[in-house]
């Protein structure tokens, strides 16, 4: 067992309440997996969203990447922390008394490595320890740890101990050691434990930090965090990018929460409390004791950071694809009171809903995630939909006078992509979004203004966010992308206008690198943007194969049920754009993305590539519009006039370019 000579000083009750024998066989609803850095950064920084998965049925993995030692510890105390992580994951699982579940012990082969895993007796959790060294090289803070040394220097190789320490007089006999770069190394273990575990949802810590590991402080506020922890989500994406895998993904602040509102309700306050007490136990870096072994042991929690870490809990205000890590995403749509404009703070985590008239809504409370959706129905009625970082999905409506009416939380599925919200042609709004199971799903009024139906399934399956548009015939338009990172596109429609049933909708085979956008020409007939691969991939090879932007349009407007033929053609922006967002002018396309400031497009290792600027093309000419903070979206102004929109993380505003007298505007406030 790990840590075989400390165990024994621990105690052997101890660990024969920890360690049993092999776990029965699973049953899982989906799985969860989370990369962190330390034994309690799950429990401290995502624990309320794993709570709510656990309660649906999932089962979850948790991948610890260091042993938490520090020079000045013993061994004795990594061992502890490891089984106080147990303990507080069995108490979220629901143990009366947590201390007395017994868990069993492997050592599964992770491209020769050797990590140690733990199951819980019912196998739906399970902890996996990779055990690289957590010394600081320095005296602390503002120096480098093995994790990130050797993210750093792809020379270094950080030694790690998943079963504890070695034998006297066999100093090597129990170390293993990790490199980023080589044949066999940290990256591939962590593709390798991604790709066996084939999790629903990936749950990583914060990657965007980008202060120098020697400028690195405890507790500075934001783009600071301990090292391990940013390291860790850059491994983990580095990682993926070896896997053609559908799944979702979420990362999660860490120190800089500290500095930021409490945003937990009581009770998941509470929750959260209960849970870390009974690691902190086990920890003796806080002061922790109980009564009895079913009474949750009482802390006195640091207050300047676990004290607040455990009323509080953010997230990445990113998209679902985790190539929009780098920027703050907002929805829009336009209507006849104005451009209508909602995204999710980048440090609160609320719903924001702005417009360039009246109708402002103060900020929706709670935990917001991925891009809103803005629809226009009959009589002006506006529609709001976002997605949650416990994947529920929040409907905040106008009545028909303009006033707000209060939230609806639907919680009745597992949303994991950004909402896509559409009119029915009778009127009645309609909300696309892909849950859990990559099935994406269709939800409706049940009459204008009235109650909503259930989630109903369209028959679709894919990766990323979908679109939705109507057809001439006034049928909705359902696509999704059938891949990760890049894949087929899928589209199915109603088989009659304002129906729940959808059929398949013939179209040419594509490889897309990106989320299909769909529009309409002036003639009401769909046009379908993607942004295709030219020649055959390597993903070895940087320099090539390039990409372009296509747009396919219906030859006449026809029902799409009724086998429509395409057109197609390349606009040459043979350049790699992120968020791409789309629009119609004259009934000629527009594109913008987010751009590098190279222009040159590489799909290798696309996690770490940076797309500061904001390009247009309209015409046939490429205008960069210079560096900008949050991903565009077009709308429109009550004008002819196309408009882009795009939110500041630097100061919250959202700011506007107008294409008028041949040229984009400078951005300004909206």
């Amino acid at each position: 067992m790990r840590y075989t000579s400390i165990a024994l000083i621990v105690g052997t009750a101890l660990c024969r309440d920890v360690l049993a024998s092999t776990p029965i066989a699973p049953v899982c609803t989906y799985k969860v997996q989370a990369i962190v850095a330390h034994q309690d950064d799950d429990l401290f920084f995502m624990q309320t969203d794993l709570q709510r998965h656990l309660e649906r049925g999932a089962c979850a993995e948790v991948v610890y990447l260091t042993n938490g030692k520090l020079a000045s510890d013993t061994w004795d105390y990594s061992a502890r922390r490891d089984i106080g992580a147990l303990t507080a994951w069995s108490s979220m699982a629901g143990a009366p008394a947590p201390e007395s579940i017994k868990w069993s012990q492997d050592r599964p082969d992770v491209i020769g490595y050797k990590p140690v895993r733990y199951t819980h007796p019912d196998g739906r959790l399970t902890h996996i320890h990779l055990g690289i060294d957590d010394a600081w090289e320095g005296s602390g803070w503002g120096s480098h740890t093995p994790l990130s040394r050797a993210y750093s220097d792809t020379s270094y190789a950080a030694p790690a101990y998943p079963a504890g320490p070695a034998a006297p007089g066999a100093a090597e006999s129990n170390v293993e050691r990790y490199r980023v770069k080589g044949p066999r190394n940290l990256v591939h273990a962590l593709a390798q434990l991604i790709f066996k575990y084939q999790p629903d949802i990936l749950y990583l810590q914060d990657p965007s930090i980008t202060t120098a590991v020697e400028k690195l402080c405890w507790l500075c506020g934001e783009n600071n965090d301990h090292p391990d922890r940013a390291v860790g989500a850059k491994l983990a994406l580095r990682g993926m990018s070896y896997l053609y895998m559908s799944h979702a993904t979420q990362f999660y602040v860490g120190d800089p929460g500290a500095a930021r509102a409490a945003n937990l309700t009581s009770a998941e306050s509470d929750m959260k409390t209960r849970v870390a007490a009974w690691y902190g136990k086990y920890d003796s870096k806080y002061q922790c004791s109980s009564a009895s072994a079913s009474a949750p042991p009482s802390c006195s929690w640091p207050p300047e950071a676990e004290g607040k870490w455990l009323k509080a809990q953010y997230i990445l205000a990113r998209g679902a694809e985790p190539l929009s890590r780098q920027i703050a995403p907002i929805g829009a749509a336009g209507s006849k009171g104005g451009a209508i404009v909602a995204y999710v703070g980048s440090v609160d985590n609320k719903l924001h809903v702005r417009s360039t008239v009246a109708r402002r809504l103060a900020p929706v409370e709670g935990r917001f995630a991925g891009v809103p959706a803005v629809a226009v129905g009959r009589d002006a009625r506006l529609a709001v939909f976002a997605r949650t970082a416990q994947n529920d999905l929040v409907h905040v409506a106008t009545n028909s006078d303009g006033g707000w009416l209060p939230t609806v939380t639907w919680r009745d599925s597992v949303i994991v992509s950004s909402p896509q919200a559409i009119a029915n042609s009778d009127g009645r709004l309609a909300v696309v979004a892909r849950a859990v199971d990559k099935s994406v799903l269709y939800r409706a009024e049940a009459g204008v203004g009235g109650a909503w139906g259930s989630w109903l399934p369209t028959g679709l399956k894919g990766a990323g966010d979908p679109a939705v548009v109507k057809d001439a015939t006034g049928a909705l338009a359902v696509a999704v992308r059938d891949g990760m990172f890049h894949g087929p596109l899928r589209i199915r429609s109603q088989v009659l206008p304002g129906q729940a049933a959808f059929s398949d909708v013939e179209f040419p085979e594509t490889w897309s690198l990106v989320d299909p956008i769909m529009l309409n020409g002036a003639d009401g007939g769909v046009i379908v943007v993607t942004k295709e691969m030219l020649g055959v991939h390597n993903p070895m090879d940087p320099t090539g194969p390039v990409g372009d932007f296509k747009i396919y349009r219906q030859s006449s407007p026809v029902a799409l049920s009724a086998s429509p033929k395409w057109t197609q053609v390349g606009l040459g922006i043979k350049e790699n754009w992120i968020n791409v967002t789309a629009t119609m002018a004259q009934d000629k396309v527009i594109v913008a993305g987010n751009c590098g400031a190279g222009k040159a497009f590489a799909y290798v290792n696309p996690y770490e590539q940076s797309f500061p600027n904001l390009c247009v093309w309209k015409d046939g000419v490429i205008t960069d519009l210079g560096p900008v903070d949050g991903v565009a979206k077009f709308v429109s102004d009550d004008g002819a006039d196309p408009m882009l929109v795009v939110r500041s993380e630097r100061d919250a505003s959202v700011l506007a370019s107008k294409f008028k007298d041949g040229a984009w505007s400078a951005f300004s406030a909206l």
